[in-house]
This record gives structure tokens, C-alpha cells and sequence, in this order.
């Protein structure tokens, strides 16, 4: 089918359906094996992620940073970032954009443990939540 309608576009609508025309014919061609696959016709930059846990192995989507102020929940700075990158190398440029946005660097933050790794960047610290061991489920 796309091959046909490849043939019957003009000239102008080939340069105008030409991007959603290559991306038709990347997923057609796609193996199961092949790396950088299209998941989303209409979200292609979506990528597939290695979650590492038994029960949900692997999860769909983009990487996405919030920050948000502790006492108050004001959102100060979300970013997305392209491929799947280490949480704990994304703090950098959201610390970059806080700074942009509110002129300040925070003294603390307060992250999951994805981004374990670096205890400090710059002058602000890197706080992640401990699990308490000696306490038991009955």
C-alpha cells in the first residue's frame, strides 16, 4: 500500500508526505532484533526501556525530569530527554534549568534511588531514600 501510494503522489505531495512515507516503510522493515525500533507512528521518538524488575521487565516511553519544590509542590523545571540515559546524568542539566528559571541553586535534593550514584553535584547535596532494615513484615 505504500508503495502505491508512492506512486500515484505528485511530486508535491511526495515532498510533503515524504517524512510520514519513510517512517511507514521503517516499520514495515523492522525485524524483531533490530535496534532503534519505531513503537508509535504518531510518538516515533518513544523507545523501549529495560526496567530491570521481575514483574514489569520492560516500560515504553521517553525520559522525563521534574523538579519540584519540597513544602510547596511548585513544578521549577521539567525536561525531556532524547534515547535512555542514566537517571543520575540528567541532574546536571536540571540543576542547569532551575537555575535558569529561578535564578537560585538548591542547597538539597531529594531523588529516588534510580539516580544513586553521585552524593553531590556542585554545591547541592543528593539525598536518597534508606530502606530500614530491621523492620519486618508480619
Amino acid at each position: 500500500m505504500v508503495r502505491e501510494i508512492e506512486r500515484k503522489l505528485s511530486a508535491k505531495e511526495l515532498a510533503y508526505y515524504g517524512n510520514d512515507l519513510e517512517l511507514f516503510k521503517r516499520v514495515l522493515s523492522q525485524k524483531r532484533g533490530d535496534s532503534n525500533k519505531i513503537y508509535s507512528l504518531h510518538e516515533p521518538q518513544v523507545k523501549c526501556m529495560s526496567k530491570g524488575k521481575e514483574h514489569k521487565k520492560y516500560e515504553f516511553g521517553s525520559k522525563a525530569s521534574l523538579a519540584v519544590t519540597q513544602r510547596t509542590g511548585v513544578i521549577v523545571g521539567a525536561l525531556s530527554f532524547e534515547g535512555n540515559i542514566y537517571d543520575g546524568h540528567t541532574i546536571e542539566h536540571a540543576l542547569d534549568q532551575i537555575k535558569r528559571l529561578t535564578g537560585k541553586f538548591p542547597r538539597n535534593i531529594y531523588a529516588d534511588r534510580g539516580y544513586k550514584g553521585k552524593k553531590t553535584v556542585g554545591e547541592t547535596e543528593i539525598h536518597f531514600p534508606v530502606t530500614d532494615k530491621t523492620k519486618t513484615l508480619t
